[in-house]
């Protein structure tokens, strides 16, 4: 019988355990975690909040519409009822508090019209902005060109009706979406995230009506457990012996102390790039037989932390929607979960608060981290005071940076459809290449998907996982479009030119 180990219990590897497990080929699957639960960052710890064990999320995570492989799973599992979808978002302005602003999904022409006057920009710059965005997506399509290696803010500035704010928006609205700042996201990036929501407009998005571990997490473990897969949780993989060009055993470190060593057939390695650096750092024989695995020392990563508010009173004014806090020191978001978990609606307000940039923050004490957040969310929600917070619970996640999708750092991530390095290693995770390219749930499922298939095809085994492809619209029409509107774009730029002299 074939075995497959994979080290790792995140989302990626829990993908590629389930779709192995269900080819009903007669592989054998363990997981090796090194946490108490399965899940990785898509998941929720569980807490002790007013004398009742409650879960929080690592973060609140959204799934747009455009996540083709991610509703394929929540539709094989029947849990799409737990979502709940959402055409709007909303932004606080400092010192304009109660005052929000919408934004719409571009549904309708109506839609694009309202947020031209929202308020985010000056209508006019609004206009331009929109056209960036146009103009962006009808770069040359694939990552045989050189938009992978541009910054977003070099693609910004290198169109002639670009300005500064302009660059602002993109400043606090990427890093406050995907957590890197435009100086450093790769233009390419951005351009597969836009014709991705451009073209699945409605919902935008749809959170959980629960946490992301008894919504999302708990069901795929429960599969797991029913197809019978291992898991042995709190292993910490510390060693890689190779024979020749294989990797020939593990040796893991469980809660207890006592070393544990697995032998291998196969191995798909489901851990973070960060993590896999200091796996290679300390087994320094792999590099005399796999010096290409060390080309993932070249991708980054930044803690994107987490605070849940608990607070003993409903805070009017709230909507149930995301909020993005225009200029936050700290890149703050957040969402009211009391409004959209069916355990807690009607009950107080309980804020889960992302700072997206918590760089500044991640030497410093729980507590002056967790000061400093709130410090930045008064100036928005001032009404936020301590006499109404009766609990805070800060995931700092410095253990647990986000791939950062950096320019030039493409060329450098691992194709989970193939071996990496070694002749039975298999490479799995957000920072791999994939359709969704961003470090969302949806690239941490295609890959698992992929990693899967890679791993079927070396056993030999039919059967493929189908792997959806993820749909935008035709580069033709989208520059039929650019053409369109371009000599409005001149007038409109001339007209900014011309009101900011005055």
């Amino acid at each position: 019988m074939a075995k497959v180990t994979v080290v790792g219990g995140g989302l990626s590897g829990m993908l590629s355990a389930l779709r192995l497990l269900e080819l009903d080929a007669g592989i054998e699957v363990e997981i090796y975690e090194g946490s108490d639960r399965l899940g990785g960052k898509a998941g929720a710890n569980l807490i002790e909040v007013d004398g009742k064990k409650v879960r929080a999320d690592h973060g609140y995570h959204i799934f747009p519409t455009w996540y083709a492989n991610a509703w394929q799973l929540i539709d094989q599992l029947g849990i799409r009822g737990n979502y709940i979808p959402f055409d709007t978002t909303y932004a606080i302005n400092k010192g304009d508090w109660p005052k929000l602003i919408l934004t719409k999904s571009p549904t309708s022409l109506g839609a694009v019209i309202y947020d031209i006057f929202n308020g985010t920009l000056p209508p006019l710059q609004m206009f331009l902005f929109m056209y960036l965005n146009l103009d962006l997506m009808s770069q040359k399509i694939g990552y045989d060109n050189q938009l992978d290696e541009f910054s977003v803010n070099g693609f910004l500035h290198s169109r002639f009706y670009g300005t500064e704010a302009m660059a602002e928006v993109f400043r606090t609205t990427l890093l406050q979406t995907i957590s890197t700042p435009p100086y450093l996201l790769s233009a390419k990036t951005l351009q597969v995230a836009t014709k991705f929501f451009s073209a699945h407009p409605s919902p935008s998005v749809s959170v959980l009506n629960t946490s992301l571990q008894e919504g999302f997490i708990d069901p795929i473990a429960d599969r797991l457990e029913q197809l019978g897969c291992k898991v042995y949780l709190n292993h910490t993989l510390k060693t890689v012996k190779t024979d020749g060009d294989a990797a020939s055993e593990l040796g893991f470190v469980d809660e207890a102390g006592n070393d544990v060593t697995v032998a291998l057939d196969r191995v798909v390695m489901a851990i973070p790039p960060l993590d896999l650096a200091t796996v290679l750092d300390d087994n320094l024989n792999i590099y005399d037989v796999a010096p290409s695995l060390y080309d993932t020392k070249y991708l980054g990563a930044r803690p994107m932390a987490a605070l849940n508010i608990y607070c003993n009173t409903v805070i009017p004014n709230l909507p149930e929607q995301h909020v993005l806090l225009t200029g936050s020191q700290y890149g703050l978001t957040f969402i009211d979960v009391a409004q959209v978990w069916d355990d807690l609606k009607g009950g107080n307000t309980v804020l889960n608060v992302i700072a997206s940039d918590y760089v500044p923050l991640e030497h410093l004490s729980e507590e002056q981290a967790t000061n400093a957040i709130l410090e930045d969310l008064r100036n928005y929600v001032p009404v936020l005071t301590d006499d109404v917070i009766d609990q805070t619970y800060l995931q700092s996640h410095t253990d647990q940076p986000l791939f950062m999708n950096y320019t030039g750092s493409w060329e450098h991530r691992p194709d989970p459809s193939k071996k990496q390095g070694l002749n039975n290693l298999f490479l799995t995770g957000t920072y791999c290449r994939t359709q969704a390219n961003l470090a969302t749930m949806e690239g941490a499922i295609e890959s698992g998907n992929l990693t899967a298939n890679a791993v079927r095809a070396d056993l030999g085994i039919s059967g493929d996982v189908p792997v959806p492809q993820i749909t935008y619209f035709p580069r033709w029409l989208i520059l039929l479009m650019k053409a369109f509107m371009f000599p409005f774009v001149v007038i409109v730029w001339l007209l900014v030119l011309i009101f900011n002299r005055k």
